[in-house]
């Protein structure tokens, strides 16, 4: 009773939801696979159990699930299989395994439960490395290259025939994702390529300084052309305008000496009728 009380209680899957929570964990290799805990891995860790949590809830119809309890599931799945493998290599070398609590029964039958299904590592001695708090556990017959290495080595003695052995190494190379080598880049190599960067740069700055020097030429030749054309228009306009004043004196002139013509033969007129009445005047007397 003690024991139940000083343990946490840990939330309920069914077996269908285990089964989906396997599935969805095994599509996404960041999170079986990759162990490194540089910054940009943890952010596609995140990334990964946010989609599943995203695809679980929009598949189960039941009960919605958090990010955490699905890890505390695939941590549990975890556990099981490392459990049952130790149990059976246990009884394969230490005589009968010990009797069986409420809770090992349930993690054995969730570990029969994926028996049937292709695991994630086909060799039964393959510990899977734990993602979650980045602990490995270390059982007989298995030895880890290096701490955060995802490829674990078999004990010859405990991986039995040669085609368990090539089935493992090629289920193992099929969920490991392959990176490219990359070439080392020698420092004159890297100088020349900065110093090719630098001479395009230094050329496309040249050619538009050219362009910017042709525009500027172009627009002083067209302000030059425009400047002139100014100057003979109003060269022009003034001409123009001494032409009509001298125009307008010649009209004026001609007007006023007409003027001076009408009124001189109007007086003119006006002494020969004076003097026709003065002699026909005479005549009368």
């Amino acid at each position: 009773m003690s024991s139940t009380k000083g343990r946490k209680q840990r939330v309920n899957f069914t077996r269908e939801e285990l089964k989906l929570v396997k599935q969805l964990v095994l599509e996404r290799p960041i999170i079986v696979v990759n162990t490194a805990k540089d910054l940009k891995t943890e952010n596609m860790r995140k990334s990964a159990w946010k989609d599943i949590e995203t695809e679980f809830n929009a598949r189960n119809l039941n009960i919605r699930r958090n990010v955490d309890q699905l890890k505390g599931s695939w941590k549990r799945i975890k556990k099981m299989y490392k459990a049952q493998k130790a149990i059976q290599r246990q009884s394969g070398s230490r005589g009968p395994p010990s009797p069986t609590t409420e809770e090992d029964e349930e993690d054995i039958e969730v570990h029969d439960m994926f028996e049937d299904e292709k695991p994630l590592l086909v060799h039964p001695d393959v510990i899977i490395p734990d993602i979650i708090d980045g602990s490995s556990v270390d059982y007989p017959g298995v030895v880890l290259s290096s701490s955060r290495s995802a490829s674990p080595k078999l004990d010859p003695s405990i991986s039995g025939s040669s085609s368990i052995a090539a089935t493992y190494l090629e289920t193992t190379l099929s969920v490991q994702p392959l990176e490219a080598p990359q070439k080392k880049i020698s420092f004159a190599e890297c100088y020349n390529k900065k110093k090719m960067e630098y001479l395009k740069l230094e050329h496309e700055l040249k050619m538009k300084m050219l362009e910017e020097e042709n525009y500027c030429s172009v627009s002083q030749e067209k302000l030059s052309f425009a400047e002139q054309f100014h100057n003979k228009r109003m060269e022009y306009l003034k001409l123009e305008h001494e032409l009509k004043m001298k125009v307008l004196e010649e009209e004026k002139s001609y007007w006023a000496l007409m003027k001076a013509n009408a009124q001189q033969l109007f007086t003119l007129e006006e002494e020969k009728i004076r003097r026709k009445n003065l002699n026909g005047d005479v005549q009368d007397d």
